[in-house]
């Protein structure tokens, strides 16, 4: 496993991990999956486990790219950098709220230096995908319906928001991947700093069936 990412909210009992699985060097053929995890631990238990795998590729990125977690998620903010629990996943929430294009997103706040991580893939400020996180959504092709919104990890002293969606294809984008996605913000000054987000990218989505969360169950 050797890309690793573990999000924990000892408020809430809940643990999120993103990662890459592989079984090279073996005998049968190397092979890599994204895998994406989530626990409740009630009491030192594990009372829930809801896990995602996928061995293909976005856009000709394998999960093979991928070899260390990215730091600004261990990043502790000082306190004239942090914001509530309520308001992490309040903002969160806006750029569900954007993505399914019921708010525009300029009403968003965005880091001057948003980036965004999808699988493998960066998708902004790279020559392959010139724009922002911002930008992104100036193409109207950048929509799903955003349903069954469950943030699960609040962190205030790192800035950090881990929830899991359901995103399924708009009706005037039918061809649009739909699928269950596990997405992490860190947010520092009250500015979503950078995005990453697993997710099967072969539209071979089952709708998760946990039930919906409030925005800030704590």
């Amino acid at each position: 496993m050797p890309y690793r990412q573990a999000l924990i909210d000892p408020t809430t009992g809940a643990v999120m991990f993103l990662g890459t699985l592989t079984n090279a060097p073996t005998n049968q053929g190397e092979r890599w999956w994204f895998y994406m995890l989530r626990l409740r631990v009630v009491a030192q238990q594990v009372t829930e486990v809801e896990e995602i795998s996928y061995d293909g590729m976005l856009r000709g990125n394998s999960p093979a790219k991928l070899s260390q977690a990215d730091r600004i998620y261990d990043a502790v903010l000082p306190d004239s950098e942090r914001v509530s629990r309520s308001e992490l996943a309040a903002i969160a929430n806006k750029y569900f709220d954007v993505v399914s294009g019921t708010l525009n997103y300029h009403d968003v706040p965005w880091h001057p230096e948003c980036s965004r991580l999808e699988d493998a893939l960066l998708t902004v400020n790279q020559p392959e995908s010139a724009g922002s996180c911002a930008g992104e959504f100036e193409n109207p092709r950048m929509k799903w319906i955003v349903k069954n919104r469950r943030v699960y990890v609040t962190d205030v002293e790192r800035g950090i928001v881990a929830a899991i969606a359901n995103f399924t294809s708009p009706p005037e984008y039918p061809n649009n991947n739909a699928s269950v996605v596990f997405e992490v913000f860190k947010i520092q000054d009250g500015l979503i700093r950078h995005i990453e987000a697993m997710f099967r990218g072969d539209s071979s989505m089952k709708v998760s069936t946990w039930p919906d969360l409030p925005a800030d169950p704590h």
